[in-house]
């Protein structure tokens, strides 16, 4: 039930407003996403994921579709259902953040009661102004000039990051740093872009979280309901940049980088392997092509286990060695 799962995080109070949170959250549960006039809300917000590290935050149960005004009215309940100074000091964080309003924390639960009497107008005015926006887009090209990604770096100067068991979030407002340190948060972002801080490190994810660990711990993690490696939103987000930037370069250039593309170190299946052949058989490759495998294949060395047979970088060979492969073909290859 609902609301003994919502009793159950400790974050609430029993009280009108409580229960007035759970009956919007119910009456909406089969609501469908309406293109302009809803939004996504997490029944149990996110904050209380980040503060408390739990998992199961983006399941799809903890999920819900609700009008713009509803979404307003979801926060407001629950800023008012808070047993938590610093949940009831997010919760109107949230709604001001829906309502445009982002920069602006000072509120008190009770300054935002006049909201609730006109929220029909927002609803009115969110959809008005979603469809507005729309068209305007329509049909319009965007590019980053100097000057936009100036103010998108002073924007982003004045970030302070703060970490807890492997998760980081990036804040602006000096308030939200105090309560996180106050919360058991350190400042500092383990995952910068300075390599030697994940060397030896691993990566594994769940429920849409993903951490750096020591190696030695990985099986830990494994046996918890970890998976080993990214995201898969994370990896798609990653083959979709790889993609752009491909798809960015002149025909020249993409024949000079395919090496950078190419399939060096994998293992393909038999199936594969046989889908590729009856593909390629009898099949004439243009110039380009034949430059482009040449490409591919510079620089490499062959190893071999006995059965399989890879193409690696020098600098890999190590590697290979290590998992029981030698220099060479196997027999069947020369064969």
């Amino acid at each position: 039930m609902l609301q003994d799962k919502l009793l159950n995080t400790s974050l609430f109070e029993n009280n009108e407003y409580f229960k007035k949170y759970v009956e919007l959250i119910e009456a909406n549960l089969e609501t469908k996403r309406q293109k302009f006039k809803t939004q996504k809300h997490h029944i149990i917000p996110r904050i209380a994921f980040q503060l408390y590290n739990w998992d199961g935050c983006e399941k799809k149960e903890n999920k819900v579709n609700l009008l713009y005004k509803d979404h307003i009215l979801a926060h407001y309940y629950l800023a008012l259902a808070a047993k938590n100074s610093i949940f009831k000091y997010k919760m109107i964080c949230s709604i001001n953040f829906i309502l445009g309003n982002a920069k602006e924390h000072s509120r008190d639960v009770d300054d935002l009661k006049k909201f609730t009497f006109d929220l029909d107008q927002y609803q009115q005015l969110y959809e008005e102004s979603k469809k507005y926006f729309a068209n305007q887009r329509r049909g319009t090209t965007h590019s980053t000039s100097e000057e936009t990604r100036q103010k998108i770096s002073e924007s982003n100067s004045d970030r302070v990051y703060v970490n807890k068991d492997g998760v980081v979030r990036a804040l602006k407002d000096k308030n939200e740093v105090e309560l996180f340190l106050s919360n058991g948060w350190v400042l500092g972002n383990p995952n910068c872009s300075k390599r030697d801080l994940k060397k030896g490190c691993a990566v594994v994810n769940k429920d849409g979280i993903e951490k750096y660990i020591q190696k030695d711990e990985l099986q830990t993690y494994l046996d918890n309901g970890w998976s080993q490696g990214r995201t898969a939103e994370h990896k798609k987000a990653t083959q979709y940049g790889t993609q752009k930037f491909y798809n960015s370069l002149s025909k020249d250039d993409k024949i000079k980088k395919c090496a950078t593309y190419g399939m060096l170190g994998k293992h393909q299946s038999e199936y594969q392997k046989q889908r590729i052949k009856n593909i390629m058989t009898g099949k004439k490759q243009s110039e380009s092509q034949k430059l482009k495998n040449s490409l591919n294949k510079k620089g490499t060395i062959h190893m071999t286990n006995g059965t399989d047979d890879i193409m690696i970088k020098p600098e890999r060979e190590q590697e290979f060695v290590k998992l029981g492969y030698h220099r060479g073909r196997s027999k069947n290859r020369k064969k």
